[in-house]
């Protein structure tokens, strides 16, 4: 049995891309090997349809989506280092807006991450990096694994999280988490750029306890999530918060995120004593946890190399400040050092960007492929219909070939639907009518019944309307053209097939450029009889039969039909050979079902597309020939 969703045409790029773009309500490309996004357009590389990570495509297709809908490109950065900053949090923001209004997107987004890690190309940083880059690796990590909640890269932020301790001042780390912590709060890509500003300017003075954005703002006003109180104290006054609870409270209190979910700060003090506590932190309690995991060594607070007690650090007397001042204000010079090195960030310094590097990926794929043109859906617009009076010409001319049409169908139902029985000499259920026959020596008196599968079925007609379809059948007049024919013979067998409990009938016509919309004459959830004015569709253009077929494929995928068959009216070769093969390909091998049937003399040559086929001449025809062929599928 086919199971919906999960053959190659419900994967297949082109109808995943389609059901994308209508349902983000962008604009979708496929084709070369290059993928970009300008805004308003996301053009998709054409990678192969047995691609094994196609949940990666969907999640760079879901990203690139989330960029269109809700960055302004408009925003720009003074340099490349501010711009790879920006980039890493308005990726968490644009996918945290994205999921809010698609949830089901959080899977391929998550999976698209979840594949670079496993394949291992996410880096962890050791602390050797240049302070920029740990800083710019803490960012996407923070915002990644804090705020966007994505565990697999637990590792790589606690990583993170060790080197900023190891390089920055306790207090800068402390005061970047409070910043990011406001990442929930963020509205557009001119707040991101904002908050980096205020990231960046943390790093514009050596002496970060002196940095303007600590100072108690004038007038009453409330201090920004920047600031905190007790950040200008010096490092013996913070030894002693422990003994201050209320600055202990307003400490915890400024390192919730405004989600409810905890900062890095709060999360991490198990991992990253001092440098995650934030002024109000307990120096030795977190001391005392130091070995915990992820915090080892953090901020070089570690076990001491010149045996300094941890006691000792946390409450210093003189003569063991005395002792331990050297090595400590060694190390404290050399993180404002690294401090003032932030700000010869480049380009090289960013974080990786992990979308552009799966994009790179899918364009190296896609260089292998063959098929380096991949076609989408059409759009579809409802065909024009004739004045009433023409249509009910149209249905009554249609209806004797529907009437004898519709009697044969109905009787191969019944009879397919009947119940079979058979008798056997072994059972169950004894056939009391058979029972006479034992003295006879017949012992086939147990009855088994069996009961044919009810017919469950979807069809979707496709009409070729192309510029040939002008051309008289048989090169007579009376005949009328193949188009008439065409139109007629498609209005019958709406008719018969609508008659048909459990059977589904769209028909659709096509023309012109592969490029141009086809036209619905019925869709399923309509009456042959209510549409019969659409069944006069004009011919003219070429014969874009493949964009066809995949309209009807992703009309049918979304169908519950167990049974899919696409019927094909056309007079001959379709305009796109390579592609009409590829999509047949498919068709056939998710389980679908397609016949043809072609109208003229020279209508065999659909017999080097479809082998399932037949060749009319006249609408009468109908009669034997769609006899023949639904007796074969609905009996089947």
């Amino acid at each position: 049995m086919r199971k919906t969703g999960t053959d190659l045409i419900s994967r297949s790029l082109p109808i995943v891309a389609a059901a994308y773009a209508k349902k983000f309500g962008i604009k979708i490309g496929i084709g070369g090997s290059e993928a970009f996004t300008d805004g308003n357009h996301i053009q998709l590389p054409s990678i192969p349809e047995d691609y094994p990570f196609k949940d990666a495509l969907w999640g760079f297709l879901a990203h690139e989506a989330s960029h269109v809908r809700f960055t302004d490109f408009d925003v720009e950065s003074p340099n490349d280092y501010h711009h790879s900053l920006v980039n890493s949090i308005e990726d968490g923001r644009i996918e945290h807006e994205f999921i809010r209004v698609f949830p089901g997107s959080k899977e391929t987004l998550d999976e698209a991450l979840r594949l670079f890690v496993v394949q291992g190309h996410m880096e962890k940083p050791s602390g050797s990096e240049h302070p920029a880059q740990i800083l710019s690796a803490y960012v996407l990590y923070w915002v990644r694994n804090q705020w966007r909640q994505q565990s697999i890269l637990d590792d790589h932020f606690h990583a993170a999280l060790r080197a900023m301790n190891e390089t920055f001042p306790r207090d800068v780390v402390a005061r970047l988490d409070r910043i990011l912590s406001e990442c929930p709060k963020l509205k557009g890509t001119s707040d991101v750029s904002n908050m980096v500003d205020r990231i960046l300017k943390l790093f514009e003075s050596d002496d970060c306890s002196e940095q303007p954005e600590d100072k108690q703002p004038e007038n009453g006003e409330q201090p920004d999530a920047g600031e905190s109180e007790g950040e200008g104290e010096d490092d013996q006054n913070k030894g002693s918060s422990a003994d201050k609870p209320d600055q202990q409270d307003q400490g915890n209190q400024n390192s919730d995120t405004s989600d409810g979910s905890q900062s890095a700060s709060d999360k991490g003090q198990a991992d990253a004593p001092e440098g995650q506590g934030g002024s109000g932190s307990d120096p030795k309690s977190s001391d005392d946890q130091s070995s915990s995991s992820g915090g080892a060594g953090s901020h070089g607070r570690g076990p001491n190399p010149d045996g300094e007690d941890a006691s000792e650090r946390g409450a210093p007397t003189e003569s063991a400040s005395q002792t331990a001042l050297p090595g400590k204000a060694g190390q404290e010079a050399e993180k404002k050092r690294n401090v003032q090195l932030v700000q010869e960030g480049t380009a090289e310094h960013g974080a990786q960007d992990v979308f552009d590097s799966i994009k790179a990926e899918l364009q190296n794929v896609a260089k292998t492929n063959p098929n380096r043109h991949v076609m989408l859906p059409p759009e579809a617009v409802p065909a024009g219909s004739v004045q009433p009076a023409y249509a009910s010409e149209i249905e009554g001319r249609a209806r004797r070939t529907t009437i004898a049409l519709r009697k044969q169908l109905m009787a191969l139902v019944e009879a397919n639907g009947k119940t079979q029985k058979r008798y056997l000499d072994q059972g169950h259920k004894v056939a009391s009518n058979r029972l006479s026959g034992v003295p006879a020596g017949d012992f086939r008196v147990f009855r088994k019944e069996r009961r044919k599968k009810k017919v469950n079925t979807a069809v979707h007609i496709l009409l070729d309307a192309s510029g040939s379809m002008n051309r008289m059948v048989s090169g007579t007049v009376s005949m009328g053209t193949r188009i008439q024919v065409a139109n007629e013979a498609s209005l019958a067998i709406a008719q018969a097939l609508e008659a048909i409990p459990r059977v589904s009938v769209a028909v659709t016509a096509f023309r012109g450029l592969p490029q141009d919309a086809v036209y619905e004459m019925l869709q399923h959830n309509q009456t042959a009889s209510a549409c019969a004015g659409r069944f006069s569709v004009v011919a003219s253009g070429g014969t874009p039969l493949a964009p066809a077929l995949w309209h009807a494929a992703r009309d049918l995928c979304n169908r519950r039909e167990e049974r899919k068959i696409v019927m094909v009216i056309t007079d001959g070769k379709p305009a796109q050979p390579e592609q009409t093969h590829h999509v047949l390909s498919l068709m056939e091998r998710s389980g679908y079902e397609v016949v043809a049937i072609g109208i003229g003399q020279d209508a065999e040559v659909v017999s080097n597309f479809i082998k399932d086929h037949c060749v009319i001449q006249t609408a009468s025809d109908l009669k034997r020939k769609l006899f023949d062929i639904f007796r074969r599928k609905l009996a089947a």
